[in-house]
């Protein structure tokens, strides 16, 4: 199981020595109010090209990085922190490795308007990375203007081969168990901003369709903050915030934008807590005691061995279970749990579907569906070529999920805008008011199985547009409705499912004859939507 390393020391302290506020995570740095930089060096430069590319006899180019009038500059400050920073006025992420019409990955050329002043003196790109005296790091980044091209959906290789310049190749024995001096980590922050930024999504359309094919999906954020910290022992926080977020429908060469969901904020906090000191310290005693008898066996013994010996493969005869319990000397049911709070909130969604924009909504779905499913094959191929190594497959941990989710309002709006129809109506809309989800699932015992719970609250509601009298007719009378749902699972493989639905209201409900025409409509646009390409009447 252990493959030692006689140059490596290994220093065993206890949990209580790694104490301050440097191993606790903080929402806000302090840095001194007034200091001076003892070293300064600044670079600027009218145009900068950096190439991603395979270090090899081929040198394959993965992308290329534009960079327009960047500046670089590296301080070493009084109190010993070190700041270095990058701008650049405008910059474009150029895909030179895959095979799609969109090259451009990234753009950021903010333009001065007339009534916006402020873009012209925003730069494109604002990097700074701080290292503190202390050990603690950061990294801010931030944007304006920026427009990102995603033809890839769920294929994330352009990405990996990117990243994959920066990693760093080890040996194949240091890679089967690596051992280090169990230890607290310094935080290490994260904090993206962006501002006026676009996210264009390519779909490809049904032969035939009026729309041409490189029209797609639009996401427009006025502003988008992402936080990501790490740090302590096994702690991760993960904060994002979003302003004024909106999707939209986009047909190719046309300035137009069919909105399908309508502004809306949105909040997420998550917290996550997955400890290891314990483990690494366990393991870490083992691996000097193995040392130790190393060192006198072969004090003893030599370099010559016995004849007739029988060698033999422990790995070969050892599970993932056996090979934890003598990694780390302990059970898995006895690691210290990890912790997971998910919490978000929204204040409204409208979701508006429009007849005009069927097509769209077909080859959402369509792309939706085949990246699922290429994403399954790819998991069931790469489960039955690779080599399973029981030192590498994960082990059991008790775990502990809560998820809490808040909406203020989600509407679902059927808007009827065929050309026979007069000032687009919307013939049926749907809400769900004060929506409050409380999921949790815990995991305590591997044998035992996990304990799920879900509780929802919300007050559903329906109107549609009644021709008759040309003004919108209650279907569904605001009623709050309570779900509970529990699951238990046994020592046996089986599960226990209870669902409970309670509402202390009245459910009233009006039918009338003028509601068959909205739900004629409804029944219109769901069989577009499977149907074969054709024009919408």
């Amino acid at each position: 199981v252990f493959v030692p390393q006689m140059k490596q020391t290994i220093e065993i302290k206890p949990k209580e020595d790694f104490v301050g506020k440097i191993y606790e995570y903080s929402e806000t740095l302090e840095f001194p109010a007034e200091e001076r930089p003892s070293f300064e060096l600044c670079i600027t430069s009218c145009m900068w090209h950096v190439s991603f590319q395979e270090n090899s006899s081929q040198c394959i180019q993965y992308a290329l990085l534009t960079l327009q009038s960047p500046s670089f500059t590296l301080r070493t400050m009084q109190s010993h922190n070190m700041h270095i920073g990058l701008r650049s006025s405008s910059f474009t992420l150029e895909d030179r490795y895959t095979c799609h019409s969109l090259t451009e990955v990234l753009r950021c050329k903010p333009v001065a308007s007339l009534m916006d002043r402020s873009a012209g003196s925003n730069p494109a790109l604002n990097f700074m990375f701080v290292i503190c005296q202390n050990g603690t790091m950061a990294m801010d980044l931030e944007t304006y203007s920026m427009v990102v091209s995603w033809p890839y959906l769920a294929d994330l290789s352009f990405l990996t081969k990117i990243l994959s310049v920066f990693a760093f190749n080890e040996p194949e024995e240091e890679k089967l168990c690596p051992v280090v001096s169990p230890a607290i980590k310094k935080w290490f922050y994260f904090n993206f901003i962006g501002k006026k930024l676009k996210i264009f999504v390519p779909l490809a359309f049904d032969e035939g369709t009026e729309e041409d094919k490189s029209g797609g999906i639009l996401a427009q954020l006025d502003m988008l903050r992402f936080r990501y910290a790490f740090g302590g022992d096994g702690q991760a926080v993960m904060t994002c915030n979003l302003y004024d977020g909106r999707l939209s429908f986009k047909a190719a060469n046309s300035f137009t934008q069919k909105p399908f969901i309508l502004p809306f904020n949105f909040e997420l906090k998550l917290e996550q807590e997955r400890p290891l000191f314990e483990e690494l310290a366990g393991k870490a005693i083992r691996y000097k005691t193995v040392t130790k008898i190393q060192r006198q066996w072969r004090s003893r013994e030599g370099s010559s061995q016995r004849p007739g010996r029988r060698h033999f493969t422990p790995m070969m005869q050892l599970n993932p279970r056996k090979a934890f319990i003598i990694e780390h000397g302990l059970n898995p049911n006895e690691r210290e749990p990890s912790v997971m709070v998910l919490k978000m909130s929204v204040d409204q969604i409208v979701l508006k579907a429009s007849f005009s924009e069927v097509c769209f909504w077909r080859s959402l779905l369509r792309a939706t569906s085949s990246g699922s499913n290429a994403q399954k094959d790819h998991d069931e191929r790469s489960e039955t070529e690779s080599n399973v190594d029981p030192l590498r497959v994960p082990v059991f941990r008790p775990s502990l999920m809560e998820v809490d989710l808040k909406v203020d309002r989600v509407s679902l709006v059927v808007c009827d805008d065929r050309p026979l129809t007069y000032g687009n109506p919307d013939v049926l809309r749907l809400y769900a008011d004060l929506c409050s989800l409380i999921y949790k699932k815990d995991c305590q015992d591997e044998d035992g199985g996990a304990k799920t719970s879900a509780d929802l609250v919300v007050k559903l509601s329906a109107q549609f547009l009644d021709n008759s009298v040309s003004r919108y007719s209650t279907i569904l009378c605001p009623w709050t409705l309570n779900l509970e749902f529990n699951q238990e699972g046994d020592a046996y493989g089986g599960q226990n499912n209870s669902l409970w639905a309670n509402s202390e209201e009245r459910l009233d409900i009006q039918i009338s004859p003028h509601l068959l025409l909205a739900l004629g409509d409804v029944r219109t646009f769901t069989k577009l939507l499977t149907a074969e390409s054709q024009p919408v009447r």
